[in-house]
């Protein structure tokens, strides 16, 4: 799925509402069924654009571990500095188009846990999308020909 196609769905209420909500209202452990969903989206993105084998194990252990405090009721602020250095370890890490990707994926999973009324991992959301932005603007800036993204979305 290309990030046109993510902010498609981030715009199309009817979705989000009628058949996203609903399927993480159905589950027990919406938590942990959070996390294996966007691991397996990375993931699966990472087969089809063929990327190193190394380099896409690195990233989705580093998510692994990042999404096990983003998906949890302890505040992401307030983590420990291991928890805190690996998520910055995943940011340096990521390329920028998978930053990019997380960042959308971020915005959506803070529409479903907003309404789903989880508003410490909304907290956890907004905390790491900050530093998200932070890292794509630091890695833009690099790159003198793209534009830096001062809000992204």
């Amino acid at each position: 799925m290309t990030i046109q196609h993510y902010r498609e769905l981030l715009e199309n209420q009817e979705y989000l509402t009628q058949t996203l909500i609903p399927l993480y209202q159905q589950e027990e452990d919406k938590l942990s069924f959070a996390k294996m969903k966007l691991l397996h989206l990375f993931f699966e993105n990472g087969i089809q654009q063929k990327y190193n084998i190394q380099y896409l194990e690195t990233l989705c252990s580093l998510l692994d571990t990042t999404c096990s405090q983003l998906f949890s009721c302890t505040l992401f602020s307030n983590a420990d500095a291991a928890a805190q250095e690996n998520t910055a370890r995943l940011l340096h890490f990521a390329l920028l188009i998978d930053l990019e990707i997380l960042l959308v994926n971020l915005r959506i999973y803070e529409v479903i846990f907003s309404t789903l009324e989880e508003y410490e991992v909304c907290a956890n959301i907004a905390y790491l999308h900050e530093k998200v932005i932070a890292e794509i603007n630091r890695k833009t800036a690099q790159e003198p020909q793209a534009p830096k993204i001062l809000r992204l979305l």
